[in-house]
């Protein structure tokens, strides 16, 4: 974590995952084994060690509350740490520094990390000191340790080096490499109590209460988490006492409570590297408790709360992306702009085609909030300057730019929405593409036709995919529709070119993707504003569309009607398939396996003698985004097949 609202996010998000596995516990207390109930912990161990994501929502949306919290304080601060345009989200569980501190919640957070090293530094000094008692005041007793390693050796486990140590009530297991199993010198033990230690020992306990004693230190200002640690660390202890009990029989378990009445004692309690855990008069009164309610359970109850924990860890850990009502899209004043802006910094697009719906919808409605959610989070300021002006006029969405206006939108949506072209994945990873809006657009007292072009780059970030422009937006006056796919007006993804002693073809490719609706000359639909941020490409498709200039023929020869036909080269091999054979007459089409043709007498040619080829192209989403290596092409003079040319790549746009 980098600054304190850091901080707030993993400590709210640790806490929630807490305060349900007490609600669990509480309500299935008498229906888990301490094994399981200790186990459970593992949720809690897993959410604290492993850094909340940005925008990702653990039980609660907290990540809304800090964005809140964050944009109200951080507005009047200039903070080295922190910005209220960042999504909070954290890389690392510890503090990590990078500048000086500059505003108060930098000093927090500076505070925040002198805490965790003076927790963690109090621990180390108590650990020395007490190895040090141990080393200079600790007496090995000879049959005290005969007596342990009997106990081991009755039960099967390993023994331990044994000291006595005046001043001390209860016995417990210090150290982690070498560990020593420490008891009072005046004080007669029975072999479940020597027994309870050696179990501490064999099942790594001094190991998990100095986890749990550093974890702790990094929750240290969060008084809620101490007392859940206190209780884990109480639930160790019962654990330890069933495996006990599980090994004592009739007598020995009802001695085996009164033995621990007598050993509660708050010396050296929680004492990390050991198994000093919880000895205080509170926690011992609760481990009588459990002894008392002692039983064997079931192995299917164990398996289903074990499945249960499984898919707790799901949702505790791995979290979800924010959901909820799509009001705050839409803020009807500005007084919920805030919150509005925070949702948008939390709720990013997940995928390629849904930062380009969710931008180009952010357009046609000149709705900020759309734009901010696909747009870079350093463009949020900008955005909520616009937003917060134009709310004076009612529009607390409206943004002005891109060359619309209210009624250019009006006059787009009622054309039917934008449309994706020439989607290009770059060699950084980026993605460069066309919107295209078409509509009826104001041209001095007329309403013409036209598409809007506004070339976007899309990249991916650590938060999700966002959109930038990367030029300005252009007029052309054509509208394409049904019955205008003239596509010449726009850049062309690639041009194919070849020339011979009958000409020169030209071939220009596109492609277009669609997020919704499945017409390949349609537009995508709006379903009214709804936006989709981990929406998918629905449908995509390659097209061609040429030009044929007899102009620089020197065929040396008369002619009066062409004929073109043009195919992809397949994949892997040197020529294309004709399945078609242009005839006299004058007629085009084209199909969906990627080729076209076109026939015509010279004296319909354009400019004395160019041809322009009709489009063809094939709808398929898995080759829409593989440019093809090459264009066939066949000329026909007056019904005879005279050439056929190999189109090579000239340039890439």
């Amino acid at each position: 974590m980098t600054n304190v609202w850091g901080f707030f996010l993993q400590t709210l998000s640790v806490s929630a995952v807490a305060l349900v596995l007490l609600i669990i516990k509480r309500l299935l207390l008498d229906k888990m084994s301490p094994n399981v109930q200790y186990a459970l912990w593992l949720v809690l161990a897993l959410r604290i060690i492993l850094p909340v994501r940005a925008g990702v929502s653990i039980l609660l949306p907290v990540p809304v509350w800090v964005e809140l919290l964050k944009a109200k304080v951080e507005r009047h601060l200039t903070s080295g740490y922190s910005s209220m345009y960042e999504l909070t989200g954290n890389r690392y569980i510890f503090p990590v520094y990078r500048k000086m501190p500059v505003s108060v919640t930098d000093w927090l957070f500076v505070i925040y990390g002198l805490g965790i090293a003076a927790v963690l530094w109090h621990y180390a000094v108590a650990y020395i000191r007490l190895r040090k008692v141990l080393r200079h005041n600790g007496v090995a007793d000879v049959s005290m340790q005969a007596k342990v390693d009997s106990v081991a050796e009755a039960y099967g486990l390993r023994t331990v080096p044994v000291r006595m140590v005046s001043g001390v009530y209860s016995p417990f297991v210090c150290g982690i490499f070498r560990p020593v199993l420490v008891l009072p010198e005046d004080r007669e033990l029975s072999d479940s109590v020597l027994l309870h230690e050696l179990l501490h020992r064999a099942h790594f306990d001094p190991v998990k209460n100095m986890i749990w004693c550093i974890l702790r230190a990094l929750h240290w200002c969060n008084p809620f988490l101490w007392c859940v640690v206190n209780r884990i660390e109480n639930d160790l202890e019962t654990c330890c006492d069933q495996r006990v009990l599980e090994r004592l029989e009739g007598e020995a378990r009802r001695d085996y409570g009164k033995t621990l009445l007598l050993m509660a004692n708050d010396r050296y309690a929680r004492m990390p590297g050991t198994s000093s855990i919880s000895n205080g008069g509170k926690n011992i009164a609760r481990r009588i408790e459990a002894i008392v309610r002692f039983k064997t359970y079931p192995k299917g109850v164990t398996f289903a709360l074990v499945c249960m924990a499984v898919l707790l860890i799901n949702a505790a850990v791995s979290g979800q992306t924010v959901n909820g009502s799509d009001e705050w899209l839409r803020p009807v004043d500005e007084s919920r702009l805030d919150y509005a802006l925070a949702m948008s910094r939390v709720k990013r697009c997940t995928t390629l085609a849904g930062a380009l719906d969710t931008y180009a919808k952010g357009i046609l409605y000149q709705n900020g909030i759309y734009l901010a959610m696909a747009s870079p989070l350093s463009q949020q300021e900008a955005l909520e300057t616009a937003m917060r002006k134009s709310a004076a006029d009612g529009w607390v969405t409206y943004h002005v730019g891109h060359g619309f206006d209210n009624k250019d939108r009006m006059a787009v949506y009622e054309a039917g929405g934008y449309r994706i072209c020439n989607l290009k994945e770059c060699a950084d990873g980026d993605y460069e593409v066309l919107l295209l809006f078409s509509g009826a657009f104001p041209s001095g007292e007329q309403t013409e036709n036209g598409t809007l072009v506004l070339p976007v780059q899309a990249h991916e970030t650590d938060d999700g995919w966002v959109v930038e422009c990367t030029g300005e937006m252009d007029c052309i006056d054509t509208a394409f529709n049904a019955d205008n796919m003239d596509l010449s007006l726009l850049p062309s993804l690639q041009s194919y070119e070849g020339v011979c002693k009958y000409g020169k073809v030209v071939l220009d490719v596109y492609n277009f993707y669609m997020v919704e609706g499945n017409n390949m000359i349609s537009w995508n639909t709006m379903s009214g504003d709804t936006l989709i941020p981990n929406a998918e490409f629905h449908d995509a498709g390659i097209f061609q569309q040429g030009v044929y200039d007899i102009r620089q023929a020197d065929a040396g020869m008369p002619v009066h009607h062409v004929g073109i036909v043009y195919a992809r080269v397949p994949e892997g091999e040197d020529t294309p398939i004709y399945p078609h054979t242009p005839v006299l007459g004058s007629d085009s089409g084209s199909s969906s396996d990627g080729y076209a043709w076109e026939n015509r007498p010279v004296s319909e040619l354009e400019n004395g003698g160019v041809m322009k080829m009709g489009s063809g192209g094939s709808w398929d989403i898995e080759q829409a985004g593989c440019v093809p290596e090459g264009y066939g092409v066949r000329i026909y003079w007056d019904g005879r097949f005279m050439k056929e040319l190999r189109l090579e790549e000239v340039y890439e746009q």
